[in-house]
């Protein structure tokens, strides 16, 4: 497991949200896939490991971006990962810069 500088309590509690997320990915085999289904009225994406992580929107057709920056909101949320250490788990994670469908933990 990588490790950061913790410089406040919000720190702390950033790093055993990563933690969790890290011991819940490797019990899902170290990747988590999404699939993303498109409807008429908008598009859903799931994660196959951990189904509560759900995701979607009510455009029809979004764009490969729109749908990986909601898979990596969806991801932080499920793991109570504010929005301010996303840098922190992209490194974490091995996250395609194209596609965010399938997520694998980075080397420890």
């Amino acid at each position: 497991m990588k490790f950061w500088k913790l410089t406040s309590e919000a720190d702390s509690q950033v790093a055993e949200s990563f933690k969790s997320m890290r011991a819940e990915i490797e019990k899902a085999g170290g990747m988590l896939q999404f699939d993303v289904e498109r409807f008429s009225d908008g598009w859903n994406a799931q994660c196959r490991q951990i189904p509560a992580i759900l995701t979607g929107g009510k455009n029809p057709n979004p764009t490969e971006r729109e749908i990986d920056e909601a898979i990596r909101e969806a991801v932080n949320t499920a793991f109570q990962i504010p929005a301010t250490a996303t840098q922190l788990l992209q490194e974490e994670l091995q996250m395609p810069k194209k596609s965010v469908r399938t997520l694998e933990l980075a080397n420890a």
